[in-house]
Protein backbone atom coordinates (compact mmCIF):
# COMPACT_ATOMS: atom_id res chain seq x y z
CA UNK A 1 0.00 0.00 0.00
CA UNK A 2 1.25 3.48 -0.80
CA UNK A 3 1.35 6.29 1.68
CA UNK A 4 0.37 9.78 0.55
CA UNK A 5 0.96 12.49 3.14
CA UNK A 6 -0.04 16.14 3.08
CA UNK A 7 1.35 18.65 5.56
CA UNK A 8 -0.32 22.05 5.63
CA UNK A 9 0.07 25.10 7.82
CA UNK A 10 1.14 28.71 7.78
CA UNK A 11 4.56 30.30 7.64
CA UNK A 12 6.74 29.79 10.70
CA UNK A 13 4.55 27.04 12.14
CA UNK A 14 6.95 24.09 11.82
CA UNK A 15 5.70 22.62 8.54
CA UNK A 16 9.15 22.65 6.90
CA UNK A 17 10.78 20.82 9.81
CA UNK A 18 8.02 18.23 9.85
CA UNK A 19 8.27 17.83 6.06
CA UNK A 20 12.00 17.17 6.37
CA UNK A 21 11.50 14.57 9.10
CA UNK A 22 8.73 12.73 7.26
CA UNK A 23 10.70 12.86 4.00
CA UNK A 24 13.67 11.10 5.62
CA UNK A 25 11.38 8.33 6.89
CA UNK A 26 9.21 7.88 3.78
CA UNK A 27 10.26 4.81 1.77
CA UNK A 28 11.27 5.11 -1.88
CA UNK A 29 10.04 5.23 -4.56
CA UNK A 30 8.34 8.45 -3.63
CA UNK A 31 7.11 11.72 -5.07
CA UNK A 32 7.99 14.85 -3.13
CA UNK A 33 6.74 18.37 -3.60
CA UNK A 34 7.52 21.30 -1.33
CA UNK A 35 4.83 23.99 -1.57
CA UNK A 36 3.11 23.24 -4.87
CA UNK A 37 2.16 26.30 -6.90
CA UNK A 38 -0.94 25.03 -8.66
CA UNK A 39 -3.42 22.20 -9.09
CA UNK A 40 -1.32 20.43 -11.76
CA UNK A 41 1.69 20.17 -9.45
CA UNK A 42 -0.45 18.86 -6.61
CA UNK A 43 -2.11 16.34 -8.95
CA UNK A 44 1.32 15.11 -10.09
CA UNK A 45 2.51 14.36 -6.57
CA UNK A 46 -0.62 12.35 -5.73
CA UNK A 47 -0.83 10.47 -9.05
CA UNK A 48 0.73 7.06 -9.47
CA UNK A 49 1.60 4.25 -7.12
CA UNK A 50 4.59 5.84 -5.40
CA UNK A 51 4.57 7.11 -1.86
CA UNK A 52 3.97 10.86 -1.83
CA UNK A 53 4.67 13.81 0.42
CA UNK A 54 3.70 17.42 -0.05
CA UNK A 55 3.86 20.50 2.13
CA UNK A 56 1.51 23.39 1.48
CA UNK A 57 0.34 26.64 2.95
CA UNK A 58 -3.23 27.38 4.07
CA UNK A 59 -3.40 30.45 1.86
CA UNK A 60 -2.75 28.50 -1.35
CA UNK A 61 -5.15 25.56 -0.89
CA UNK A 62 -7.89 26.96 -3.13
CA UNK A 63 -5.45 27.73 -5.95
CA UNK A 64 -4.11 24.16 -5.73
CA UNK A 65 -7.63 22.70 -5.67
CA UNK A 66 -6.56 20.89 -2.52
CA UNK A 67 -8.62 17.81 -1.71
CA UNK A 68 -7.70 15.88 1.45
CA UNK A 69 -9.24 12.73 -0.07
CA UNK A 70 -6.18 12.45 -2.33
CA UNK A 71 -4.05 11.61 0.71
CA UNK A 72 -3.92 8.72 3.14
CA UNK A 73 -2.72 11.09 5.86
CA UNK A 74 -3.32 14.83 6.27
CA UNK A 75 -1.45 16.81 8.91
CA UNK A 76 -2.54 20.38 9.63
CA UNK A 77 -0.36 22.42 11.92
CA UNK A 78 -2.43 25.13 13.56
CA UNK A 79 -0.81 27.92 15.51
CA UNK A 80 -2.48 30.50 17.71
CA UNK A 81 -2.83 33.60 15.50
CA UNK A 82 -1.77 35.82 18.41
CA UNK A 83 1.53 33.95 18.54
CA UNK A 84 2.03 34.66 14.85
CA UNK A 85 1.74 38.39 15.48
CA UNK A 86 4.42 38.20 18.15
CA UNK A 87 6.74 36.13 15.95
CA UNK A 88 6.14 38.45 13.01
CA UNK A 89 7.03 41.41 15.20
CA UNK A 90 10.41 39.82 15.88
CA UNK A 91 10.97 39.57 12.12
CA UNK A 92 10.72 43.37 11.86
CA UNK A 93 14.49 43.43 12.03
CA UNK A 94 14.66 41.55 8.71
CA UNK A 95 11.85 43.45 6.98
CA UNK A 96 13.02 46.94 7.84
CA UNK A 97 16.65 46.45 6.77
CA UNK A 98 17.84 48.02 10.00
CA UNK A 99 21.51 47.47 9.19
CA UNK A 100 21.65 51.02 7.80
CA UNK A 101 19.60 52.61 10.56
CA UNK A 102 21.49 52.12 13.83
CA UNK A 103 19.41 54.63 15.87
CA UNK A 104 16.13 52.88 14.97
CA UNK A 105 17.71 49.47 15.58
CA UNK A 106 18.89 50.51 19.05
CA UNK A 107 15.51 52.08 19.84
CA UNK A 108 13.64 48.89 18.88
CA UNK A 109 16.04 46.73 20.89
CA UNK A 110 15.39 48.96 23.92
CA UNK A 111 11.62 48.58 23.43
CA UNK A 112 11.91 44.79 23.22
CA UNK A 113 14.09 44.77 26.34
CA UNK A 114 11.50 46.90 28.13
CA UNK A 115 8.73 44.50 27.05
CA UNK A 116 10.78 41.53 28.19
CA UNK A 117 11.47 43.05 31.61
CA UNK A 118 7.88 44.19 32.16
CA UNK A 119 5.39 42.77 29.62
CA UNK A 120 2.66 45.26 30.58
CA UNK A 121 4.93 48.29 30.13
CA UNK A 122 4.55 48.58 26.37
CA UNK A 123 2.17 47.08 23.84
CA UNK A 124 3.14 45.17 20.73
CA UNK A 125 1.27 47.82 18.75
CA UNK A 126 3.56 50.51 20.23
CA UNK A 127 6.61 48.53 19.14
CA UNK A 128 5.18 48.11 15.64
CA UNK A 129 4.41 51.81 15.38
CA UNK A 130 7.89 52.71 16.64
CA UNK A 131 9.32 50.52 13.90
CA UNK A 132 7.52 52.19 11.07
CA UNK A 133 4.38 54.24 10.68
CA UNK A 134 1.62 51.98 9.46
CA UNK A 135 3.35 48.75 10.54
CA UNK A 136 0.58 48.01 13.09
CA UNK A 137 -2.09 48.45 10.42
CA UNK A 138 -0.15 46.23 8.03
CA UNK A 139 0.08 43.60 10.77
CA UNK A 140 -3.70 43.84 11.33
CA UNK A 141 -4.23 43.27 7.59
CA UNK A 142 -1.90 40.25 7.73
CA UNK A 143 -3.84 38.97 10.73
CA UNK A 144 -7.14 39.27 8.81
CA UNK A 145 -5.59 37.41 5.85
CA UNK A 146 -4.38 34.70 8.21
CA UNK A 147 -7.83 34.26 9.74
CA UNK A 148 -9.37 34.12 6.25
CA UNK A 149 -6.87 31.40 5.31
CA UNK A 150 -7.74 29.33 8.39
CA UNK A 151 -11.48 29.76 7.97
CA UNK A 152 -11.33 28.81 4.28
CA UNK A 153 -9.73 25.51 5.24
CA UNK A 154 -12.02 24.74 8.15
Amino acid sequence: MTTKISIIGIAKSGTSALYSSVKSALPVPRRLLFEPNNAAELAYVTAGNENALTKGMFGSLKRQEYDPKRFTHCIAIVRDPRDIIISSTLFLFNRLKLINNKPLFEHLVSLFEKKEADPMSISVRDILEAAEAGEAEAMKDSFRTLLDSYSAYL
